[in-house]
């Protein structure tokens, strides 16, 4: 089923089996986004937490433009 909603996806740069993944992905909503966060793996948030905080936060900033 498609998801009307817009779709944040992060993925860690050298988590190579999500990033394969990542790539293949079609997002219904034009807001929705993938990012790769720099100099991190599978557990991005725990690898880069104050870029993968920036990076949420930024996203949800832009939604509202």
């Amino acid at each position: 089923s498609i998801l009307p909603i817009p779709l944040l996806w992060i993925v860690g740069e050298r988590d190579a089996s999500y990033k394969t993944l990542a790539q293949s992905l079609t997002f219904a909503h034009p807001k929705s986004q993938i990012i790769f966060l720099a100099e991190s793996g599978h557990r991005a948030p725990w690898d880069q937490p104050a870029l993968f905080q920036k990076t949420v936060s930024t996203w949800i900033e832009n939604l509202c433009i």
